[in-house]
């Protein structure tokens, strides 16, 4: 939801049910992705905001596009607890670059989606019923792993609202 003004600082999820093969949820901790980068990407990144919006929920749910909530977010996100810095661009929702055009900016996001989830930065939770996940949206990304079919996978959510990004 990084297209809040203030997005969630932790969210947890509870599995009511699960599927037996697959529904895997990936998180991918964007702090181990931010020190990998290079010493010149960092500083060019560290500089930048991005544009983040909920068009694209709104086209999945038939909703009007134009009164999709908006924020800009610095691409660089500092922890306000711990002072750690974390890359903070995700597919779904960051659109381009603040004073960038979206073509402008398209191949150096991509190169952040991508790299923002290498394997080395990933962990993955396999789903039983029963089971409670909360993690750091400040720091992580997340995502299910669509492959499993037609089994049911019902998690409930729950999201504890956060600071604006600095």
């Amino acid at each position: 939801m990084s297209y809040e003004a203030a997005p969630p600082r932790l969210t947890m999820l509870f599995a009511l049910e699960a599927p037996a093969l697959g529904g895997e949820t990936a998180f991918a901790n964007q702090i181990l992705a931010y020190e990998a980068l290079s010493p010149g990407l960092r500083a060019t990144l560290d500089g930048l905001h991005a544009l983040h919006s909920a068009e694209g929920l709104a086209d999945i749910y038939g909703a009007d596009r134009t009164a999709a909530p908006r924020a800009e977010h610095p691409v660089v996100r500092t922890h306000d607890e711990s002072g750690a810095r974390a890359l903070y661009v995700c597919r779904a929702f960051t659109r381009r670059f603040v004073g960038w055009s979206r073509s402008e900016s398209e191949p150096l996001l991509e190169y952040c989606f991508r790299h923002g989830v290498r394997e080395e930065f990933q962990a993955r939770h396999r789903w039983c019923a029963g089971d409670l996940v909360m993690w750091d949206n400040r720091c992580l990304l997340h995502f299910a792993v669509h492959d499993h079919g037609d089994a049911p996978r019902c998690l409930h959510r729950l999201q504890v609202t956060g600071p604006v990004p600095a």
